[in-house]
């Protein structure tokens, strides 16, 4: 299959099943929180319009979702967590049509070239409405792995609550730095601490920047989900639209 015979489409009803079983097979392995069927009812509801989904023969091989918000960098501090900027996933109380920016919810895929696709499609929905930011909280699903490298190979550190802070900022920005990402300048810098520069960058960072490399990062995002692969650490990345 290539991306070519991947279609984009808005969500509908009849779609439900094939996502709880993409729900299923993506995130509850990993031991993250599961959308159930009451979250995309109320999706589309809420917002069908942010809501798509990518198909090939017939099956659902990913799907994504956004509401609408406002957004101003003096404002990341408020982004305490997953469920605080987006009622619990639910976006109910947080969607805001007259709001500058979009917040993407979530986004899965099962095939490759499905999430590029489902990338790409929210960031016209986002152009067409002219909104002036696409923000989203990106996972850090190689962070967990990093720190456990840190330790197994006699690292003199003891990781603490403020050490392991430290180390997801340090190990966020030194990712984008290898993908020769953005980064605003209102997020924290990177800590003066001496550790080996990951094998490779942390592959969801490395796909959502495949997309669009201004795809900043802002801050980060501590016990923003649950979330054991990336210590329940996630970063906000925002990108500025032009027109």
């Amino acid at each position: 299959m290539t991306e070519d015979e991947i279609r984009v489409r808005r969500a509908q009803k009849k779609d439900i099943p094939q996502l709880i079983n993409i729900e299923h097979i993506i995130w509850k392995p990993l031991g993250t929180p599961v959308f159930d069927s009451s979250y995309f009812i109320t999706w589309l509801k809420v917002n069908p319009e942010g809501f798509f989904v990518a198909e090939c023969d017939g099956i659902l091989v990913g799907y994504t979702y956004a509401q609408i918000f406002n957004f101003v960098f003096e404002d990341i501090e408020n982004f305490t967590s997953f469920d605080a900027i987006a009622d619990h996933a639910y976006t109910t109380k947080t969607h805001n049509p007259a709001g500058n920016a979009l917040f993407g919810v979530t986004i899965t895929s099962t095939r490759k070239g499905a999430g590029r696709k489902l990338h790409e499609a929210i960031l016209k929905y986002a152009q067409d409405l002219k909104k002036e930011y696409f923000v989203a909280a990106t996972r850090l699903s190689g962070l967990s792995s990093y720190i456990n490298m840190l330790i197994a190979s006699g690292y003199d550190i003891e990781i603490t609550t403020d050490l392991e802070k430290e180390v997801a900022l340090w190990y966020a920005i030194e990712c984008t730095k290898m993908l020769n990402g953005k980064i605003w300048d209102v997020c924290d810098t990177q800590p003066d601490i001496k550790l080996p520069q990951p094998e490779k960058p942390d592959s969801v960072i490395a796909a959502h920047l495949s997309v669009n490399k201004e795809f900043g990062l802002a801050a980060l995002l501590p016990e923003f989900m649950q979330d054991p692969q990336s210590k329940n650490y996630a970063i906000l990345n925002v990108y500025k639209l032009s027109y």
